[in-house]
């Protein structure tokens, strides 16, 4: 059928090749056709809904499409393989009702007012489209203008990929008003989009793959694929906004990749009901609170990894039954905001990267699980923690406190004390150094293989509540502070180093020094070390003594044929009602 001229359509075309129409078409009745439909002209729908169908042939739309005045008309459209293109705007006059399409869609001209538009297969979208209602792309979308979509506070849905249709960088906005946009396929993974933005505080929600130059984020971003995905964006932020990395399913998350740089009102990975896990490879600036949240069975374990400077005004770890994490496996980068447990003695920090700086508090609120220190950091405020293992050197730190366990196998540096309540074991040679300020041990020191300790704490004390040297004697022990060194228990081991207690102090329970190198006992007058229990000095080589060395009546032993005394400044041995025993030479200038 071709018709050159105008077409009123009363009654239906049920059965014909294909139908063409040169001017406007007034479509009162329901048309189908083998072949393909063409309305060049303006078409307006009238009496009712229309169905448009074809086989597998094309209908097009060479005008406007509206509804008759003061009706709002469904469209349907049937096309099976082939495609339905509009060239002229939908709905600018009188708007449709629901536009559905089994089908391709070609749109080059605006939908501004249809009530939902449907397509099951794919879409080009050269204009923008507006509906009140819902807007659902079953198809691969691609984007050959920078569209904007609109619904009236619906959801948006796109099952398959969004990609621009050839290497222009294509933006894509969603409108005020617009409700949830779904992602479920890639997005610009063939060739990349420009900006994506949710205008109006929307929720955008990307269960896989995002390339994009920028994602503007005014609202909430979620992303929650169940396996590895990158995301490449930059995401900004307008107003109060938010990131989700949430896993869709249960079980160990996927690990979701942030490229680009984030800025974000809130940071949320995991729930707890379901885990999370991002790596963030570009900095992460301007966010008040990121949140770390395990799941709610084993093996939901959430994770933060941040490669890159992080500055935030806090990050929160919230264990449930799956564990909440955070690394920071960046090197040389700066770490802004504190980091606590959401309770007591919930979550990890892990730095593995080197010559990381920390500017903010650490459990000043709540003490995390555990912190692990596996590459060089510098912590420039407090640092409190329920327990602490280290393969690397801390420096710079206020203060350290850690209230259980501490596994020590390199040097740490404080202005502030060193508090360490729980049990010590040494993994490796360290040097304690504080900056005039006291190192408590609430428990003992120990390690597997000799291990050699030393304390720089200049006018600072040391203390051990436990023995020191349990199970498997240290290697050399030296006290190279100005303050005293008080313990229970001290043990060396049978091995040639010195070890030299040069600021006085008091030992609780009996001390044999079985050390072959030398031992020495203060080195000033002034100085006094109590053995409470006695002190046996037989095997080093040499013992060095200046100031007091005493016991509460009990026994002092020092040296024999094998082991001289030097005296080196004026000294005291007092043992009380205890024997007093000095079987080596005695030697120096002092008396």
């Amino acid at each position: 059928i071709a018709i050159t001229g105008a077409l009123d359509l009363n009654a239906a075309i049920t059965n014909a090749s294909s139908l063409t129409v040169s001017g406007v078409s007034d479509l009162g009745a329901n048309v189908t056709t083998s072949g393909i439909q063409t309305y060049t002209g303006a078409v307006t729908l009238s009496g009712g809904n229309r169905t448009l169908t074809t086989t597998d042939s094309q209908i097009t739309f060479g005008g406007t499409v509206n509804s008759e005045a003061g009706q709002t008309r469904a469209l349907t459209l049937s096309v099976g393989s082939s495609e339905v293109e509009f060239n002229g705007v939908v709905g600018g006059s009188v708007g449709l009702g629901a536009i559905a399409i089994t089908g391709a869609l070609d749109l080059n001209a605006a939908i501004t007012n249809a009530s939902s538009l449907s397509v099951s297969t794919t879409s080009d979208l050269g204009a923008d489209v507006t509906t009140s209602g819902t807007q659902t792309y079953t198809g691969a979308v691609v984007l050959s203008i920078n569209p904007v979509l609109t619904t009236t506070s619906n959801t948006i849905t796109f099952s398959s990929t969004v990609n621009a249709v050839d290497a222009t960088d294509r933006d894509l906005t969603f409108a005020t008003g617009t409700g949830t946009a779904t992602f479920t396929g890639a997005v610009g993974t063939t060739n990349n989009l420009g900006t994506i933005t949710n205008a109006s505080g929307q929720q955008l929600t990307f269960s896989d793959a995002v390339t994009a130059t920028t994602i503007a984020n005014n609202g909430i971003l979620l992303f929650n694929a169940t396996s590895n995905k990158t995301v490449s964006s930059n995401i900004t932020k307008t107003g109060t906004t938010t990131i989700q990395v949430i896993n869709s399913a249960n079980g160990a998350p996927g690990i979701i990749t942030l490229s680009g740089n984030i800025t974000a009102g809130t940071i949320t990975i995991g729930t707890t009901e379901k885990s999370g896990s991002a790596l963030f490879n570009g900095t992460v600036t301007g966010v008040n609170i990121i949140n770390v949240v395990g799941g709610d069975a084993s093996g939901e374990n959430s994770l933060g990894n941040f490669a890159n400077t992080v500055w935030v005004t806090g990050i929160s770890l919230d264990n449930n039954t799956g564990t909440a994490s955070v690394i920071f496996s960046g090197t040389d980068k700066t770490i802004v905001g504190t980091i606590n447990g959401a309770g007591a003695g919930e979550g990890i920090i892990t730095v593995s990267g080197a010559n990381n700086t920390f500017y903010s508090t650490i459990g000043n609120s709540n003490r995390p699980a555990q912190l692990i220190i596996n590459g060089a950091t510098t912590f420039n405020a407090d640092v409190q923690t329920a327990s602490i293992t280290t393969t690397a050197a801390i420096s710079n730190g206020t203060i350290l406190d850690v209230s259980g366990a501490s596994s020590i196998g390199a040097d740490i540096t404080t202005s502030g004390t060193q508090t360490y309540t729980g049990a010590v074991t040494l993994t490796g040679a360290a040097t304690l150094t504080t900056t005039d300020s006291n190192i408590s041990f609430g428990s003992s020191i120990g390690n597997s293989s000799a291990q050699n300790l030393t304390f720089n704490t200049g006018t600072g004390t040391v203390s051990v509540t436990g023995a020191v040297g349990s199970g498997t004697a240290l290697g050399t022990i030296t006290l190279t502070q100005n303050g005293a060194l008080t313990a229970t228990t001290l043990n060396t081991a049978a091995e040639g180093y010195n070890v030299a207690i040069n600021a006085g102090g008091t030992i609780t329970n009996a001390v044999t020094f079985s050390n072959s190198g030398t031992v020495t006992l203060g080195d000033a007058s002034g100085d006094s070390i109590t053995f409470t229990a006695g002190v046996t000095a037989t095997a080093p080589s040499q013992v060095n003594i200046a100031g007091t060395v005493q016991s509460t009546n009990t026994a002092i032993s020092i040296g024999d044929s094998g082991t001289p005394i030097v005296l080196t400044g004026n000294s005291t041995i007092s043992a009380g009602s205890g024997a007093i025993t000095l079987g080596g030479t005695v030697n120096g200038a002092s008396t």
